[in-house]
């Protein structure tokens, strides 16, 4: 079948502003949120003081939240909510928050010593992923060699669009309009939050302002469904460019070495992958400490026809 000329029905639309968007969403009587989450992983709010915040003209309430518990996984992250009657004054209100923390473990985290730390753990591999032929022979008695390392700090998703979530909680039922990726998650994630069942939970799905998996997770729905129950009102929770490069979910930061033997015709003999990396996993499970599908991506399914491959992991621990 071919669709020739077919025209994407909402361009003029999406030129023109007429769509909506995760941030675009109005309910009747609704109140902004913003909220300070923990500056370290699983970090927990000591104490506050929100008397400067609640001088501030639209300042309606300051809350907190529940701490999070280790394992994450795709739950809010805790912290000071400031609820406004516009977006605004709930930010200003925020910046007026005065906060102390009971940092978390993860505080030993430094990018230039866990790099350091991930660059020595590829040498002491603690998974084989792929092992075909004899990678380490072939290479001592290669022709010639090549040698690289790679590194890859944390990236954050950065969709144009920062996550923002909406929420009504009312007649023994929730519904939410949201930027997701995945709406049946969200609706999974929303109904434990605040304890319904799945069928009591509406989600709505707005255009996304990108995503690239950001939007997959179902935190920050969640976020605003707790606060519209605990409220009784809807509820829009945004998330401003600085919350979601601070506290979103980043790329998994990587060490890799690389080697590779030639013969006299300068065909490869022979390739070694070593590499460390904090697993997707370890979201969800603390103990996880070695990569696992994650070597499918490229890493144990190359394309190239090579007689001697050996790829293996070295263990990392995950602190954002």
């Amino acid at each position: 079948m071919e669709i020739i000329n077919v025209k994407l029905v909402d361009c003029q639309d999406i030129a023109t502003g007429k769509v909506t968007y995760g941030y675009d969403v109005e309910l009747d009587n609704m109140v902004y949120v913003v909220i300070t989450r923990p500056p370290v992983l699983a970090s927990k709010v000591k104490n506050f003081d929100d008397s400067q915040a609640m001088n501030l003209k639209g300042i309606i309430k300051v809350i907190q939240l529940e701490n999070i518990k280790e394992p994450v996984g795709f739950n809010p992250l805790g912290g000071i909510a400031v609820i406004a009657t516009n977006a605004w004054s709930a930010i200003k209100g925020r910046e007026a928050l005065k906060i102390e923390w009971e940092v978390s473990n993860h505080k030993i985290y430094d990018s230039k010593t866990y790099k350091e730390m991930l660059k020595v753990s590829c040498d002491s591999p603690k998974k084989i992923l792929r092992d075909k032929g004899d990678t380490t022979a072939v290479l001592a008695s290669a022709s010639s060699t090549l040698k690289a390392e790679y590194y890859v700090p944390a990236l954050v998703h950065a969709p144009m669009e920062p996550p923002a979530g909406t929420a009504h909680y009312h007649d023994g039922i929730i519904e939410a309009w949201a930027c997701t990726q995945t709406p049946k998650s969200a609706q999974g994630k929303v109904a434990k939050a605040v304890e319904l069942p799945t069928e009591k939970v509406f989600i709505n799905v707005t255009l996304l302002g990108g995503g690239f998996g950001r939007k997959s997770k179902p935190d920050f729905v969640a976020e605003a469904a707790i606060i519209s129950k605990q409220l009784a009102l809807p509820v829009k929770v945004l998330w401003t460019r600085e919350d979601e490069i601070q506290n979103g979910y980043y790329h998994g930061i990587s060490y890799h070495k690389l080697e590779a033997g030639f013969d006299k015709n300068s065909q490869v003999t022979s390739w070694l992958h070593k590499t460390a990396l904090p697993p997707i996993r370890s979201t969800f499970n603390t103990k996880a400490k070695v990569i696992n599908f994650e070597g499918s991506l490229g890493m144990i399914d190359m394309p190239y026809d090579i007689t001697n491959i050996k790829c293996t992991a070295g263990k990392a621990d995950a602190h954002v």
